[in-house]
């Protein structure tokens, strides 16, 4: 539950960002303000219409229930070809004391459907969502 939780707060900081322009310090602010912990995030310069940054990544690391939480999401790119073509690829990745754990999201420009893919004990989960 507590990983549904941190997944949840970084799909909507990622979305947020995704979808709106917005300086690196004032998203980076604004998580810490909700959420608390170390917000970091870095993006390569790009155009203002590149929406998926190849190669912009979130570095979130907090407190949560107690328990230390280190967090990560790396822009892969747009998907060219495939199931999840036209989609943004990012990847989140968290390390608790319960261990850590890789999410791949593909998500439209708006934020308004994608998919969320996991593998758990070698089996892969594949999840859709809409607005």
């Amino acid at each position: 539950m507590k990983k549904l939780l941190v997944i949840g707060i970084l799909l909507s900081a990622l979305l947020i960002f995704g979808c709106q322009q917005v300086t690196e310090e004032s998203l980076e602010q604004q998580i810490e303000e909700e959420i608390g912990g170390d917000m970091e995030i870095t993006a390569p310069t790009a155009a203002p219409d590149d929406w998926c940054q190849t190669g912009a990544e979130w570095k979130w690391s907090g407190d949560t229930e107690g328990q230390q939480v280190n967090a990560e999401w790396h822009i892969e790119g747009l998907i060219s070809s495939g199931e999840f073509a036209g989609l943004c690829h990012v990847v989140y990745s968290t390390s608790t004391s319960e261990g850590p754990s890789t999410i791949d999201y593909y998500f439209n420009e708006d934020g308004s459907e994608g998919y969320f893919e996991m593998n758990v004990n070698g089996e892969t989960f594949t999840q859709e969502w809409h607005r």
